[in-house]
């Protein structure tokens, strides 16, 4: 999968699920998707609207078609699931 092709497949209605989190209370933990942008989307969690911004490519490792890393340069890492 590549960049481009993660922002087709997230669109509202979209699960993602936090597989790995740089801080613990977050691993498990599922969001939705309920607005897409050409520079991140929105999501519900735990009763509140996010805004998460796409990372760059070179932030971003594929380990399968719906399970992603993201490594920002402050190295604090997360990894998703994309669940439906």
């Amino acid at each position: 999968m590549t960049l481009a092709a993660l922002k087709r497949t997230i669109q509202p209605g979209t699960r993602l699920r936090v597989l790995a989190h740089w801080q613990e209370k977050y691993q498990g933990s599922e969001r939705v998707v309920t607005k897409t942008q050409g520079n991140g989307f929105w999501f519900d969690f735990e009763g509140k609207r996010c805004w998460s911004p796409y990372p760059k490519a070179d932030e971003i490792t594929f380990t399968s078609e719906r399970v992603f890393t993201v490594t920002p340069s402050d190295s604090k890492s997360w990894t998703l699931e994309i669940v439906a």
